[in-house]
């Protein structure tokens, strides 16, 4: 069982993690668009045995999520779908939650599928850092 703030912390990360195909832009019947419906479905099943958040906990959630795609610059900027992508995994990876090993195999392949595409690309190691710390500062 997670405490309150772990609660909150994994809501967070998989609502990210959810709403990967509302920042990409993918195209219907596409390979990118296949693989983001593949990740919802394997983040579904965790995201509905969180324990009951109150409403005014998954508004300020949400309202975090999208304050800080848009400081960052990702809010509907289908442009930084490598960046994200890679957070994600850094996300998953250096979590204290142990999330499920298809969540990273599917944020694997679908790094794997930009790669291939030419359209993964990534921010700085300055740039990255600071995404990763301004994340850390709202759930660590």
């Amino acid at each position: 069982m997670l405490d309150s703030q772990n609660n909150k912390r994994n809501c967070a990360e998989l609502t990210l993690l959810f709403g990967v195909p509302i920042f990409t832009n993918a195209t219907d019947n596409s390979r990118l668009s296949g693989l983001q419906r593949k990740l919802q479905e394997v983040i579904l099943p965790d995201l509905a045995i969180i324990e009951r958040l109150t409403q005014i906990d998954i508004r300020a959630i949400d309202t975090l999520i999208k304050e800080w795609l848009k400081d960052i610059g990702w809010w509907k900027n289908p442009a930084h779908i490598g960046a994200l992508i890679s957070f994600c995994l850094d996300m998953v990876e250096g979590s204290p939650i142990v999330y499920n090993p298809k969540i990273t195999e599917t944020l694997n392949l679908i790094a794997e599928h930009l790669e291939n595409g030419k359209e993964l690309s990534y921010p700085s190691l300055k740039e990255a850092t600071a995404i990763a710390n301004y994340w850390k500062a709202i759930y660590a």
